[in-house]
């Protein structure tokens, strides 16, 4: 019984030195990629917001488009059968080569 305390004793001093460099050297490394990690977040909030812009805007064109461009179509419309027909009894230039 003494022998299986030493052994858990001496197992304890050995295993608790190297759980401690263990959790210094994870620390250390968290330590040193924290501004990487900052930065990152940085950018991701920058991107969203600047997503939520490019979104706002291309909304707002879709709504510009809705409203004003599509009442508007059959006049466009009209106006391209208008133009056809314009060119087609219009008499064509004549080349005279000399």
């Amino acid at each position: 019984m003494e022998i299986l305390a030493t052994i858990v004793i001496l197992g304890g001093l050995i295993l608790l030195p190297v759980l401690l460099l263990t959790f210094l050297a994870k620390l250390a490394i968290r330590l040193i990629l924290l501004p990487f990690k900052l930065v990152g977040a940085l950018f991701g909030v920058l991107a969203g917001v600047l997503g939520a812009a490019v979104s706002a805007v291309l909304a707002l064109l879709a709504v510009v488009f809705g409203v004003v461009l599509v009442p508007l179509l059959p006049l466009l419309l009209l106006g391209g059968i208008l133009m056809l027909f314009i060119r087609l009894i219009r008499p064509r230039p004549v080349i005279v080569q000399a």
